[in-house]
């Protein structure tokens, strides 16, 4: 179909449907052809010249992998934002802690740390993101003199100088999982994507570490069936030892607030005492 507007015959033959929105922006106005929900066409035209200035296939990020960059203000002109939002659907932070606040809300599927561009190591802040997102691949970027033998909980290490490429590759091994298509598993109301480690509580979505999204896997798979605490730490943590189970409590609770309407008194979740715990599916 074409759009005619400002004077100006627009073709959008590919977007048959499409819901369009007009967003003035100073002196453009700004289209977007919504297709099932995600933006595919922008259109802009310049008011006063009633000028097209460009029309062109968008690319839809709704489904992308969700980064997380946490690099420094300072790091205009050298940023490496512009080439990873044109793949991904990128969030900045400016600080340590302000990245650690967005990834704990945001559960990126891989996080950047520019430290280069804080002028700091990162170790700090790196070990910080490691607590609290166990299971979330770190990059972290670190100056040429920093050794690569240093301890670190990060998962890849690039030191400069390096191309946008490279970081682009190191991002797309930790993303890739993220989009490919896969199995889906259902019990009553609860659904889980299991690649994309999505998970749908009637229409509530959330996305969900490696960890917690192996446990719900297994209760998906298993439902109605008790499962023993020393199998869920074997399958989920691949280990034997269960001389600390503190973490898998805490996971079952994380779980929980994700599928119970009150947490505190668990109906989907619930505890065998002495044995495991069950999904007893909602309807």
């Amino acid at each position: 179909m074409w759009l005619w507007l400002a004077g100006a015959l627009v073709k959008t033959s590919l977007l048959t449907g499409a819901i369009f929105q007009m967003v003035a922006d100073g002196p453009l106005l700004v289209i977007i052809a919504n297709v099932g929900g995600c933006p595919q066409y922008l259109a802009l035209f310049r008011f006063k010249f009633m000028q097209v200035l460009l029309v062109e296939r968008g690319v839809c990020l709704m489904d992308a992998a969700k980064v997380l960059l946490i690099e420094s203000v300072r790091a205009n002109g050298r940023s490496f934002s512009p080439s990873l939002e044109k793949r991904y659907d990128l969030s900045l932070a400016y600080s340590g802690k302000q990245g650690l606040s967005i990834a704990q809300e945001l559960l990126p599927d891989v996080v950047v740390l520019d430290a280069v561009s804080m002028r700091t190591s990162g170790d700090r802040i790196c070990r910080a993101l490691r607590s609290h997102l166990p299971d979330t691949p770190i990059i972290h970027i670190r100056a040429p003199f920093e050794g690569k033998e240093r301890p670190s909980p990060a998962d890849a290490f690039l030191h400069h100088p390096f191309t946008w490429r490279k970081l682009i590759n190191r991002v797309k091994r930790f993303a890739e999982s993220h989009d490919k298509d896969g199995e889906i598993l259902q019990a009553g109301n609860i659904r889980l994507n299991v690649p994309k480690r999505l998970l749908l509580v009637g229409d509530q979505e959330k996305r969900l570490t490696p960890k917690l999204a192996g446990l719900a896997e297994l209760f998906l798979k298993h439902p109605n069936t008790v499962i023993a605490r020393k199998m869920l730490i074997q399958q989920v943590w691949n280990t034997d030892y269960m001389g600390d189970t503190r973490t898998l409590d805490v996971h079952i609770r994380w779980l929980r607030e994700a599928v119970e309407d009150n947490p505190s008194r668990p109906r989907v979740i619930t505890t065998v005492r002495g044995v495991g715990y069950r999904l007893i599916p909602p309807t």
